[in-house]
């Protein structure tokens, strides 16, 4: 579709002015159009013609920064955005648009301010503080979102995406019965969106309705199969029933539409972990951590690593990802706990001292770390120390036999295992 420009007859110098005005006025419009007919390429030439006849003009940039939009250049649209509001700084279309693009960008804490200005300088607005929610959505503050979801609902009863997200951001925070209800109502209101069926499973599943769960994720995969945040969370109904390969199977889909995904490939190395292959574990962990995956559960890619290390007996090869595990979270128990005995297994006597010490500073009353600690001070030929571990084991787990020793037949023992990796409690 092509639009022509009507060209003024020509003028004396003395009208040339108008006629410069008349052009812009009619490359702003055929803009305009052409980003209604979503033909970008001809809108961002006729904005950059109408620009240079007048580059103080902030609505010429403004609409070429919703060109930009429309065709995914995030980027360059936040460059004409900021230049629209330079030359009109309270250009509220300018400051939302600015906010869509920076969190689409990345940029979320910008967007959050861009957001807040908006409202500052306008009033409440749905769209607002949908886009507000949205961003505090993913920047985990999900208690901010709901807040401003229901203020969007407030404004507009009938909008039913607000209701999606607003479900989206209970299960979050543990809500799953008011999440199933919100997902219905957008059902109601009309939405056909399937990433509703998919919310609905995911609150079943953590509401340990696995049956419901499968029933409302699968029919959101006939909806949209080739989508691989769907088949991430059957995986995960799949892991928790026990269904490794099942699960397996959905992440190697995901994996091929989105390739190398590092939570999805962290994903399917937990179930090839949980179905011992610990091969295929490492393979898909290691890689995992190549694709960079989010700090919010790096250290879990480690101590994984770690345990499927030691589940192959390689305990000198599991300290490394052990101790990347504990550098990330200095505090949690079973990291301390996994690395102690390796450190015992492999000869590493005064480090599973320490370990074993630390942990049980953190867990005073756990048997199995004394019993641990016990085996290091005996190889050592600390004895006395030894054997004040082996009864103070005993005595915080009386009905566990496993913990009762005979001193004389220990001499030739470096440890006996009281469980696989992986199995010591995180809480005691």
């Amino acid at each position: 579709f092509f639009l022509m420009i009507r060209r003024p007859p020509r003028s004396t110098q003395s009208r040339s002015s108008a006629a410069s005005d008349v052009y812009k006025r009619q490359y702003y419009h055929r803009g305009i159009t052409y980003l209604a007919l979503a033909q970008f390429a001809e809108a961002l030439q006729d904005f950059d013609k109408a620009i240079q006849l007048d580059p103080t003009n902030y609505k010429f940039f403004h609409n070429k920064g919703i060109a930009y939009q429309e065709m995914r250049r995030y980027e360059e649209a936040i460059t004409m955005f900021v230049r629209s509001l330079e030359l009109n700084t309270g250009h509220t279309a300018s400051i939302y648009h600015l906010g869509l693009m920076q969190h689409k960008n990345g940029e979320l804490r910008e967007a959050l301010e861009s957001f807040t200005k908006v409202l500052a300088l306008s009033g409440d607005s749905r769209d607002v503080y949908e886009s507000r929610g949205l961003v505090y959505q993913d920047m985990k503050q999900h208690m901010n979102a709901i807040s401003d979801f229901n203020m969007a609902i407030k404004l507009e009863q009938d909008q039913p995406d607000v209701y999606f997200y607003l479900g989206n951001s209970k299960i979050a925070i543990g809500n799953y019965e008011e999440a199933i209800e919100d997902f219905h109502k957008a059902i109601e209101l009309g939405s056909k969106n399937p990433g509703i069926f998919n919310g609905i499973g995911q609150a079943y599943r953590h509401l340990g309705n696995f049956p419901k769960s499968l029933y409302y994720i699968n029919s959101a995969l006939e909806k949209n199969h080739k989508n691989e945040e769907f088949l991430l969370q059957r995986s995960m109904t799949f892991s928790d029933i026990g269904k490794f390969v099942d699960a397996i199977n959905d992440l190697t889909a995901a994996l091929e539409l989105k390739n190398n995904d590092p939570f999805l490939l962290y994903r399917r190395g937990l179930a090839f972990y949980k179905s011992s292959d610990f091969k295929k574990c490492i393979k898909d962990l290691k890689k995992s951590l190549e694709n960079h995956p989010f700090e919010t559960y790096e250290a879990d890619i480690y101590y994984h690593l770690g345990l499927a290390y030691s589940n192959l007996d390689l305990f000198s090869r599991a300290i490394e990802p052990l101790t990347k595990a504990i550098n990330i979270c200095l505090t949690e128990p079973v990291y301390i706990h996994e690395r102690a005995k390796a450190y015992l297994l492999i000869g590493e006597f005064d480090k599973a001292i320490q370990d074993y010490s630390d942990l049980l500073h953190i867990q005073p009353r756990n048997a199995h770390a004394f019993f641990g600690r016990a085996f290091a001070y005996k190889n050592l030929k600390r004895y006395q120390e030894a054997a004040e571990d082996f009864e103070h084991a005993k005595d915080l787990d009386v009905n566990n036999i496993n913990l009762y020793v005979n001193y004389k037949q220990l001499h030739h023992v470096k440890y006996i295992q009281l469980c696989r990796p992986g199995e010591e409690a995180r809480v005691i």
